[in-house]
């Protein structure tokens, strides 16, 4: 029987929430239950791939997230779906392919903030020549976004990455991502935490942050090997 939208929805809901607490083999045995239903829209196959590209990442299996991942991104265009990926890479250590993907010089118009971002970071590891241009710009679309109302806080998880992988400022990063938690609870915005208190320069800023990781990774209950 094909399931209606709204069941769908809420069964791949129940898996990701069991996969983010350690259940992986349950979810993604729902997920692929889920995948072969009937006329199912290329849209929604793409979110659901997404889900299991993330549910992999997280159980530490790198080659099945990089497959769903390949398989959500030539499903259409979606900017979740591509920074996804985008990230698995860069947490690959592949700089040189997320500038492959991203590097849209020949086309009318400029990188969205994203993408910009994500080119920040890349071209800062592999020294590209346009590297200085791709952080000069995002440091002004960050300062132009913290002149608006909100925008300071909105962004914080955009402005820590920013801080921690291009400008190199662990202790401004840290500040940031303590921020963004206020707003943002999601996995990657634990391990950016994680990643910011592993960079503190100074031992008693390190192991306070470290604590405030494992508080907010046992609070919220997740699981990922990735994670220290």
């Amino acid at each position: 029987m094909l399931r209606s939208g709204r069941r769908l929805h809420g069964l791949a809901c129940l898996a990701e929430n069991q996969s983010l607490r350690g259940g992986q083999d349950a979810a993604r045995a729902q997920f692929q239950q889920l995948l072969q239903t009937p006329r199912l829209p290329a849209s929604t196959q793409q979110w659901l791939l997404t889900s299991v590209a993330e549910l992999e990442a997280r159980a530490g299996r790198p080659d099945a997230a990089r497959a769903a991942w390949l398989q959500a991104t030539k499903l259409g265009p979606s900017g979740y779906a591509l920074d996804g990926y985008i990230d698995f890479l860069l947490d690959q250590g592949e700089p040189k392919t997320v500038i492959g993907l991203l590097d849209k010089s020949g086309a009318p118009g400029s990188p969205s903030d994203a993408a910009l971002l994500r080119l920040a970071i890349a071209g800062q590891q592999t020294a590209d020549p346009r590297a200085a241009a791709w952080r000069t710009e995002m440091a002004a679309r960050i300062d132009a976004s913290r002149a608006r109302p909100g925008g300071a806080a909105t962004h914080a998880r955009e402005q820590a990455r920013f801080a921690l992988d291009v400008l190199n400022h662990p202790a401004d990063a840290l500040a940031l991502a303590r921020e963004n938690l206020k707003l943002q609870r999601e996995p990657v915005d634990v391990g950016l935490l994680a990643r910011t208190a592993a960079a503190q320069t100074k031992p008693a800023d390190r192991s306070r942050a470290e604590a405030e990781f494992k508080q907010w990774r046992d609070k919220l209950g997740l699981q990922d090997a990735r994670f220290p």
